[in-house]
């Protein structure tokens, strides 16, 4: 077996200019091929971000926020965290969205009312 050894200490490396990529090929000479440095392709879901998966976000932030963020735009900006793409939806719409969630809500929450009292 191979003893590695280290040309200088890591904060000499450092103060050198080398970057993390160049002192693990140092530390690593010779010990085979480095497969971690070969670029790699992210991958994504397909369709990771359709506007249903936008308003299904939005009703998770506090109804108050999104009311401010709509009163002082005309439109929503929401930038996927997976591949990048920034999707707009105006204001309207998620206004829309959030009536529609909030009257489902409020009919969810009479019906099990009812229900308890009937038991």
């Amino acid at each position: 077996m191979r003893t590695l050894a280290l040309p200088a200490s890591a904060r000499q490396q450092v103060t050198a200019g080398l970057g993390p990529e160049s002192m693990l090929r140092l530390i690593l000479k010779g010990t085979g091929p480095p497969t971690f440095f070969e670029p790699r392709v992210p991958t994504k879901a397909p369709d990771c971000c359709n506007l249903g998966k936008v308003l299904r976000t939005l009703r998770l932030l506090p109804a108050r926020e999104v009311a401010d963020i709509v009163a002082k735009n005309e439109r929503v900006e929401v930038r996927c965290e997976f591949c990048g793409r920034v999707r707009v939806v105006p204001a309207r719409a998620v206004q829309r969205h959030l009536d529609a969630a909030a009257a489902a809500a409020t009919r969810g929450v009479g019906r099990q009312e009812r229900e308890r009292t009937s038991a």
